[in-house]
């Protein structure tokens, strides 16, 4: 992924309709990328990082615990060579972004649309 294209407000307000969806703190700017402070027993809090800066090396060397985690719009061989020794990338998580057209389908019998809105966020199933 060419990560020059991506954003950096696309990728804020990405970051924030998954807050909102997960019930978490909003993201705040934070060493070049976005922070959210998750709090969760899995993770602590997540960076979420639009392109390779000083920010991200610099933070991946201060963190020790294994529950905070860096995530780059880029590729995973990009994000590996800029991480101290210690660090483990796993594998395929995708930004996804639309070029804006539309798409439009048929139906297909069999299958039920369901929305459900909660305050802000609408679930379709």
């Amino acid at each position: 992924m060419n990560t020059r294209g991506v954003d950096p407000g696309l990728v804020y307000a990405w970051l924030c309709g998954r807050s909102l969806a997960r019930g978490v703190p909003q993201p705040v700017a934070d060493q070049g990328g976005f922070r959210v402070d998750t709090g969760t027993e899995a993770e602590i809090s997540r960076w979420v990082f639009r392109t390779v800066g000083p920010g991200l090396p610099a933070l991946a060397r201060g963190l020790q615990d294994p529950r905070y985690l860096l995530k780059l719009c880029g590729e995973a061989d990009e994000l590996r060579s800029i991480l101290p020794g210690g660090w483990q990338v796993e594998g395929g998580n995708f930004f996804m972004q639309s070029s804006g057209a539309r798409f439009e389908a048929a139906p297909v019998e069999a299958y039920a649309i369901d929305v459900v809105r909660h305050d802000a966020v609408i679930a379709v199933r």
